[in-house]
């Protein structure tokens, strides 16, 4: 009896043990079916800039999602800087606009604060709808730019549901917005001694010996600069003309500077703001030729006209120890 008892207690010992390792292996197994998730959220555009009165959409977007339920944000921004425009009027107070990631079947929250500088959004999907997966824009949050400066848009609390009620890990990257001043303009109109095209001469915006922005005249010889609101020096050159020069020019934000005509003078072919016996020699060295002959050079014809004559002479002489720049009324 006792020989029988001994191998049925082992052969029960062996089936207890076969199974618990079965059980074993099943529950080691189980976090591979069911992988950890890691969320990213971001705002596009991350740090844009615009001007004083303009508005941007900035997104709020999430990516590597795979099953992305519901969703509940809180952001901030400095509300000197700028504010958030209303999405619906039809509703009271002031909404965002609603994503597709995930659907925005239930809205609980949709408010923002120009006061507090304050956005709150939650929403969640309802079944039978999809949940998000990989990536999409959960709102967008449409700003008006109110002053100069730059705002952090941060985010300040977050919570991401999947379908199973758990919560979606994520990882964060708040963003900023830079508002600029709008700009101003510098505008005019010159003419160049002794040519019927005045155009080509350069016109160039300083800030102190620091060119900001340039541009070149027309053939009727209007130019205009686009600056930021500044005080400026403004400088225009041709090769074979004195120079002109314009301090003390204040761009004030959207509006245009409309500057006094002017008339750069020829007869300078050596380009050292000097009018003089070397001007009056290297235009008569070259007296008669024209751009066909093998040693023209075009630094003498001060009219642009392809020949070198009684008109480039007269140039200089009219304009004898004449220096940069030129008076600019």
């Amino acid at each position: 009896m006792v020989s029988l008892l001994i191998p049925a207690v082992a052969l029960l010992a062996l089936v207890l043990l076969l199974a618990t390792a079965r059980v074993y292996a099943l529950g080691s197994a189980s976090p591979a079916l069911a992988p950890s998730e890691t969320a990213e959220l971001a705002l596009e555009p991350g740090s844009p800039a615009i001007m004083v009165g303009e508005t941007i959409a900035v997104s709020v977007v999430v990516t590597a999602v795979t099953d992305l339920y519901g969703v509940e944000l809180a952001l901030t921004f400095d509300p000197a800087v700028v504010a958030v425009v209303d999405a619906n009027s039809g509703a009271s107070g002031i909404q965002i606009t609603p994503g597709s990631c995930p659907p925005p079947n239930f809205v609980a929250i949709n408010s923002a604060d120009n006061s507090a500088g304050t956005v709150n959004y939650a929403t969640t999907a309802l079944a039978p709808a999809v949940p998000c997966v990989g990536s999409g824009v959960i709102a967008v949050i449409t700003f008006q730019a109110l002053a100069e400066g730059t705002t952090p848009i941060s985010f300040t609390n977050w919570l991401l549901s999947d379908s199973n009620v758990q919560t979606i890990a994520a990882t964060i990257t708040s963003g900023t917005l830079t508002v600029q001043p709008r700009p101003g303009a510098l505008a005019g109109h010159l003419s160049l001694q002794g040519r019927s095209d005045h155009g080509g001469a350069l016109i160039t915006a300083w800030d102190g010996g620091t060119p900001l922005a340039n541009t070149v005249s027309g053939t009727t010889g209007q130019y205009s600069l686009t600056l930021l609101p500044a005080a400026y020096t403004l400088t225009v050159e041709l090769a074979g003309y004195l120079d002109a020069l314009r301090p003390g020019l204040l761009v004030t934000a959207g509006e245009t500077l409309d500057l006094p005509a002017l008339s750069l003078l020829c007869g300078d072919p050596n380009d050292d703001d000097l009018v003089n016996i070397q001007d009056l020699s290297m235009i008569g060295a070259r007296y008669k030729r024209t751009c066909a002959d093998p040693d023209w050079d075009g630094l003498a014809d001060m009219i642009d006209d392809c020949v070198i004559n009684i008109l480039d002479l007269t140039c200089a002489g009219a304009n004898y120890h004449r220096t940069s720049p030129v008076p600019w009324p």
